[in-house]
């Protein structure tokens, strides 16, 4: 929740940890969570009105607004949940 602040804001989007969150999020992508009612891959690929579900739209958004690229060596396992 707080990387969407970072990402919108155009002075912080391009700071140093900005960039360090959003790779470290973006590492997370379709892993399993460190809350115990999230830890189901499936809960990435959830979307339900109102925003009880987007984790994986807000955080794609938070990520490319702050400029990590598309694809890493990171980012291209494919998920086989």
């Amino acid at each position: 929740m707080i990387l969407r602040a970072f990402a919108v804001h155009k002075r912080y989007r391009r700071s140093p940890a900005a960039r360090a969150a959003a790779d470290l999020l973006k590492s997370r992508f379709f892993q399993p969570d460190a809350y115990t009612s999230y830890r189901a891959a499936s809960y990435w690929v959830r979307f339900d009105y109102p925003f009880w579900w987007n984790q994986l739209v807000a955080a794609l958004d938070s990520v490319s607004l702050i400029g990590v690229p598309p694809r890493t060596s990171r980012s291209a396992r494919r998920w086989t949940g």
